[in-house]
């Protein structure tokens, strides 16, 4: 919690011991209080007027958190990958009745503090992806000027987001820069659109001649014939490479004619996902990107190959298209050595394997499955699930979920590590006093260890839960109870699921 002179953190966010604790615990820590630490200036020095610009505290503590984490670092990661939090957002952005992310004067300010995820989608990361496109139309010196002045003269006062657009309007127009030049319609004016109004856009993409495409916008509806007429319209920055300067430019939607656009050799529209949109091909190229995705994924930028699932999967849901598609796209994923496109399909497993288990095309399912997954796993197994990656976060966290999905479908040679690994600590740690999180006696990797305990519990005997079992209630440290309660929870023992 952002007190000012007393940020407070929860324990079990708020430690981190090399050799003790995974490599990604010490990056959600960076940046737990790089956020409360940005509230300093967003929400304590400049407050909103009102809850229903709760986002003008919570989009740019969590925007200018990944700065800083990042400038400390000496890196770009965090703020340059936003599809995990888009993912998230447009999920909770597509169902009926979602506010937006400034409420007007009459707006309902109880909904603006829900504790819902949904709601906190819409809060902190709907609205620091619309606070970066605006960066990025505006340009980065630009976006600095007007926050500087936002900050200097709003201090120690309130403001609501008018004030903001005003600011930033004003210092826009004073600069030169940006991708507005020549447009009939304002900053303001584009704004407007991301911020008041609920929901996204679908962007249809269809193929005139070679690179040579029409788009056309509408309101994207989950399900459709649920859909009512709508009227909203959003003006879209479509950035794209210039092929000369290697420079971002925009090409403008902004209302609902098919309008003519040049990929320039690009397989894809919006290649890093700069934009907070739904892209839908036609089925041609679908086709394109499949064979291109199969050739060399690396044609297509990271975010993207994570949109393509994301968007393919989400819209056959409903029926909007053949989940053919959607699984054709994913047949490329056993060379993946992304992270994000791997959490994006991990993400639609949890939607489809309690739909597909006890199925007669269960065995189907995962088949396909362990040809994705189990292939990633053998080759993370050979080079050791002990190497040491955590100077590699991506590469880590690539890891951390193939082994974690090679687990839960049952993939032999992980349930074999699991189980091996487990025997090991049942010898090792056997002592009354002997605490699981202690390194002397617990060699599994910290990373790993969830996903041992809940291999072993389920695949073992009662014996192994019932020491799994002593362990947790002798347990002092949080994560590692956490880690074993994890395990406890997947015994196919239903009278242990009791205690």
């Amino acid at each position: 919690m952002e007190n000012w002179g007393l940020i407070t953190i929860r324990q079990r966010d708020g430690l981190y011991k090399d050799g003790l604790f995974p490599i990604i615990q010490k990056h959600n820590l960076q940046e737990i209080i790089a956020h409360e630490v940005s509230h300093q200036w967003f929400g304590n020095l400049v407050t909103m007027k009102w809850w229903s610009d709760l986002w003008l505290n919570e989009g740019f503590a969590t925007l200018i958190s990944l700065k800083g984490v990042d400038f400390l670092e000496n890196t770009t990661w965090r703020y340059d990958d936003r599809a995990e939090s888009q993912c998230f957002a447009l999920r909770s952005d597509q169902t009926n009745g979602m506010i937006p992310i400034s409420g007007g004067e009459y707006s309902n300010p109880g909904r603006y503090t829900e504790l819902t995820s949904h709601m906190n989608h819409i809060i902190y990361k709907k609205s620091s992806i619309i606070i970066r496109m605006i960066e990025r139309i505006i340009e980065e010196d630009t976006f600095k000027k007007g926050l500087r002045r936002f900050l200097n003269s709003f201090l120690y006062k309130n403001a609501d987001h008018e004030d903001l657009f005003n600011v930033l309007v004003y210092v826009h127009d004073s600069s030169a820069g940006g991708h507005l030049s020549g447009q009939n319609f304002s900053l303001s004016d584009v704004m407007d659109t991301w911020i008041r109004q609920p929901h996204f856009p679908l962007v249809h993409v269809n193929r005139k001649e070679g690179s040579i495409v029409t788009i056309r916008q509408e309101k994207y509806e989950h399900v459709p014939y649920l859909a009512r007429a709508n009227e909203q319209v959003w003006k879209i920055p479509i950035f794209y490479d210039d092929p000369v300067s290697a420079k971002h430019k925009v090409f403008w939607l902004t209302d609902k004619q098919p309008q003519v656009f040049d990929m320039a050799g690009q397989y894809v529209v919006d290649p890093h996902q700069l934009t907070y949109m739904r892209i839908r091909y036609d089925i041609e190229m679908y086709s394109d990107i499949t064979m291109a995705l199969l050739h060399d994924y690396r044609v297509i930028p990271t975010n993207s190959r994570s949109r393509l699932i994301d968007d393919t999967f989400s819209m056959a849901e409903h029926g909007q298209m053949s989940y053919k598609v959607a699984f054709n796209v994913t047949m490329y994923m056993s060379k993946e050595t992304e992270y994000r496109p791997l959490q994006t399909f991990s993400a639609y497993m949890d939607y489809f394997l309690p739909r597909m288990y006890g199925l007669e095309f269960w065995s189907e399912y995962q088949e396909y499955l362990s040809l994705i997954i189990g292939k990633l796993f053998d080759q993370f197994n050979a080079q050791g699930l002990d190497a040491d990656m955590d100077i590699q976060n991506d590469l880590f966290s690539t890891r951390d979920i193939v082994v974690l999905r090679a687990c839960i479908i049952d993939y032999e040679p992980c349930i074999q590590m699991a189980n091996e690994r487990f025997q090991e600590v049942r010898r090792n740690c056997s002592g009354k006093s002997q605490l699981l999180s202690g390194s002397d006696c617990n060699k599994i990797p910290y990373y790993l260890r969830p996903y041992v305990y809940s291999a072993a519990v389920k695949h073992g005997t009662e014996a192994d839960f019932d020491f799994l079992f002593e362990k947790w209630n002798m347990e002092h440290y949080m994560m590692e109870r956490d880690s074993i309660f994890n395990g406890l929870c997947s015994t196919r023992f239903r009278e242990k699921s009791d205690l």
